[in-house]
């Protein structure tokens, strides 16, 4: 079962969920509605804000996703309970209420020995809404990719160790990891306080299985972090003594390919980028995924040097750095 922050990133990116919309995830089959926390959200944006609860515990533990309107919870909470000053079914010291789905596919609010009432509500099954649109994966699953292909390449890989917790199916990022920062050999990177920090926090290297230099890094981008991404590589070009033997790569749709070159050629990176003759190269994640299929299909018998040139020339771009300055 996905956890609540994957849920979370796969719901974005299915549209079915925003920033004004209050979430959260319940074992069992019923959770707390604060009205607090959803008077918040309707400040927000008050006609479309929704509440939406991962029920985890209905049938089989399976995950039922279940998106209400919060305007409705939160207008009829207000009437029924607060100015009616009812205490059967709400906790006025904790300001607080239960929202019970039942086993017919009911969801009401309250208890239904009291106050209680019904509520309208869109429920899916979390399996069936992933399945139909797998081709949405989340950050930690191109992670895994890019630690395959690494390893397949010829190559010792890494994952941030923010990450090396989190799961690709029932695998372990760290698991996918074959070097860990005290075996990466530094002759070519500068090194002080924060070297090992900076390097630790990038998701996916890939280190050179004899000289155990770093030669690719990797960022995986969903959101519009860019400048944070950037900002990354922009630490490891700063101490590397031989820029050009380290390539680095956002990982991002396509449709983000502009905005990724667009940061890149603000005064503070271009700048770095040209005195060290740097690159950074854009990788689309649909390209990625074809990559991946044809290193392990047509171009499997094909030397790593070559697959590694493919992966360079034909399915990334390399960001376009202006000269002139602001």
């Amino acid at each position: 079962m996905l956890d609540l922050s994957s849920t979370k990133s796969i719901l974005r990116q299915l549209n079915l969920i925003r920033d004004c919309d209050y979430i959260r995830e319940s074992s069992v089959n019923y959770t707390d509605i604060y009205p607090n926390q959803l008077k918040n959200a309707l400040a927000y944006q008050v006609k479309n804000a929704s509440y939406i609860c991962l029920f985890n515990n209905i049938e089989h533990n399976k995950s039922i996703y279940v998106k209400a309107p919060i305007e409705e919870i939160y207008s009829q909470i207000n009437e029924i309970w607060i100015k009616g000053n009812y205490t059967d079914g709400y906790d006025f010291e904790k300001n607080r209420v239960k929202a019970h789905i039942g086993k017919n596919g009911d969801m009401w609010v309250g208890n239904k020995g009291g106050p209680h009432f019904y509520i309208d509500y869109k429920p899916a099954n979390l399996e069936t809404l992933f399945n139909d649109h797998n081709e949405i994966i989340t950050h930690q699953d191109y992670q895994a990719l890019l630690l395959k292909l690494g390893t397949k390449l010829g190559f010792l890989v890494k994952v941030a160790n923010g990450d090396m917790g989190k799961y690709y199916g029932e695998e372990k990022l760290m698991d996918l990891s074959t070097i860990s920062f005290k075996d990466i050999e530094l002759n070519n990177i500068e090194q002080n306080r924060n070297t090992e920090k900076f390097i630790n926090n990038i998701d996916v290297i890939w280190v050179n299985k004899i000289t155990h230099f770093i030669e690719f890094a990797f960022e995986v981008e969903f959101s519009l972090n860019y400048r944070e991404s950037i900002g990354k590589f922009m630490d490891l070009y700063s101490y590397s003594n031989y820029d050009y033997s380290i390539k680095c790569f956002i990982v991002a749709p396509l449709s983000k390919l502009a905005n990724v070159q667009d940061i890149l050629n603000l005064d503070r990176f271009k700048m770095l980028l040209i005195s060290k003759g740097a690159s950074i190269y854009f990788c689309g994640k649909e390209r990625l995924k074809m990559y991946n299929n044809y290193i392990n299909n047509e171009f499997d018998c094909l030397p790593s040097y070559y697959k590694i040139k493919v992966l360079i020339n034909e399915f990334s771009t390399e960001l376009n750095i202006l000269k002139n300055f602001k």
